[in-house]
């Protein structure tokens, strides 16, 4: 059968070209081409591994090294409440730690709970959101957050907490203003008109 021919096939090229392509010439609305991976067992239970797909390398004395590694689990085998758990891990310092998984109730981010960063960039700051791998300190707009929340800003630092209801906008917004004066000013925004309702300035005074 095909299936006992194909038993363990290595395909191997001496360059960089595609070892296999699966091309589908379907011209209809139906995904193509497709790849299964099948885990046909007789008797399947709880965090039973699907598949596992693994990117391997040779190391500078020759051995063989798991890279990447990404991982299928069937969490829940029971008919009609199936679920399904993906795991992505990467070799760290000569150990394979899981990175990112993706849970039936959650996101988990550094499961194995090690010294990584995680950062966020927008289109103008490379440190929008940023958790603080040893600390964890959160910082917006700044990579090295002191405290357990950090807004950083390049100009006036502001932070708008805002409700709509009702076509009315209500809400609190609290900044400092201007390189020299760095007053702290506690405004109240209703129907879109925002008042001052408390400032400290930078001597401590308190109106």
């Amino acid at each position: 059968e095909i299936a006992d021919l194909l038993s363990g096939v290595t395909i191997t090229t001496a360059d960089n070209n595609a070892q296999l392509t699966l091309k589908s010439t379907d011209a209809d609305d139906s995904s193509g081409p497709r790849l299964d991976l099948v885990r046909d067992s007789g008797s399947p239970a709880d965090a039973d591994p699907l598949g596992r797909i693994r990117f391997l390398y040779d190391n500078d004395a020759g051995e063989q090294t798991e890279a990447v590694r990404i991982t299928a689990l069937a969490t829940d085998v029971t008919d009609g409440t199936e679920d399904a758990q993906l795991q992505i891990s990467t070799l760290v310092d000569n150990a394979v730690l899981e990175r990112m998984s993706f849970t039936p109730s959650e996101i988990v981010i550094n499961e194995d709970s090690k010294d990584f960063d995680f950062r966020v960039e927008s289109d103008n700051d490379a440190n929008a959101f940023f958790v603080q791998g040893s600390s964890g300190n959160v910082g917006i707009g700044s990579s090295a957050p002191s405290n357990l929340l950090t807004l950083q800003s390049t100009s006036s630092t502001k932070l708008n907490i805002r409700h709509t209801a009702s076509g009315n906008g209500y809400g609190y917004i609290l900044r400092t203003t201007g390189s020299t004066t760095n007053d702290l000013i506690v405004e109240s925004e209703v129907n879109g008109t925002a008042t001052e309702r408390l400032r400290v300035d930078s001597s401590g005074n308190v109106g």
